[in-house]
């Protein structure tokens, strides 16, 4: 079962960014399953890997977007997204810790909550705060 699950009433009001946001919600969703069904931690750092990718590629392109529309928070906006590049780079090192002790990373309760943290508190709040900036601003309003 998906520890997220999208719905319009995530939506920032941008089709882009609500393309993105769903691909970022799969890749949680995937790194969950990983640790729920005890992947090795090669797997997990890859998914880990590709969602460190897929964040920071979303993050430049929301912060352009904001630019673009003149949004006034970008500045803690900024902060939060290096914040949350942070956040999957400790994660990170703390699975190849435990790969070089030959322990598989599990779904323990600091996983679950920072993977429905780091989705659902920046989706939710930082990126919720946009929504009537993007609304106005975009040609792909939803």
């Amino acid at each position: 079962m998906p520890l997220v699950i999208w719905s319009e009433t995530r939506s920032v009001g941008d089709d882009r960014m609500d393309e993105e946001h769903i691909g970022l919600i799969s890749l949680v969703n995937h790194i969950y399953d990983a640790l729920e069904t005890g992947a090795d931690a090669d797997s997990v750092r890859r998914l880990l890997a590709a969602l460190a990718s897929a964040a920071a590629r979303h993050f430049h392109d929301e912060e352009e977007m904001l630019v673009r529309a003149g949004y006034t928070g970008l500045a803690e906006h900024r902060a939060e997204h290096a914040g949350l590049l942070q956040q999957i780079e400790t994660v990170r090192e703390e699975v190849a810790r435990l790969a070089a002790r030959g322990l598989a990373p599990d779904v323990g309760n600091l996983h679950r909550v920072w993977l429905l943290a780091w989705v659902m508190d920046h989706l939710e709040g930082a990126d919720a705060d946009y929504r009537s900036v993007i609304a106005a601003a975009s040609p792909s309003a939803a």
